[in-house]
């Protein structure tokens, strides 16, 4: 199957200066279903419903939306793919809110506890010693 035709991620800011800027072409109610067929391509359904459900929730207004604006990644959402990606399988812990098939990891160098979901792969900003407390996601049994 060849991959879908996006014309580009990289969109033009629209200060004066025209500086390329990655964005997602999306808005407050999730990505284009262009972009969604991409990364559905590139990295599975779980992640491209990850990509999603991050973009919606850092645009929701809530006070926690800022939380998943991943530090380096910003609004680029092939790197939100790859980085989602590169968590399957990785998971150390679990959500005691959804059970032991919510996979859960933490990310030191970006401070985000990433969600593995059978579903998607989400990411967020989350207190390292909020994680490390064990309450919300205890260590997966064997590990």
């Amino acid at each position: 199957m060849p991959a879908p035709k996006v014309a580009s991620f990289v969109a033009f800011s629209s200060s004066a200066n025209s500086t390329p800027n990655h964005c997602n072409f999306g808005n407050a109610s999730g990505l284009k279903k262009e972009h969604l067929d991409y990364l559905k391509y590139q990295y599975r359904q779980d992640v491209a419903t990850g990509v999603d459900y991050n973009w919606v929730r850092r645009h929701d207004g809530t006070a926690h939306a800022a939380n998943h604006s991943i530090i380096g990644i910003g609004r680029d959402i092939d790197k939100l793919g790859k980085y989602l990606d590169s968590w399957r399988g990785r998971g150390t812990h679990y959500d005691k809110r959804h059970g032991v098939n919510t996979k859960v990891a933490y990310d030191k160098s970006k401070g985000v506890v990433i969600i593995i979901e059978p579903h998607r792969i989400h990411a967020y900003h989350f207190p390292e010693g909020d994680f490390m407390d064990e309450k919300r996601y205890p260590p997966l049994p064997g590990n």
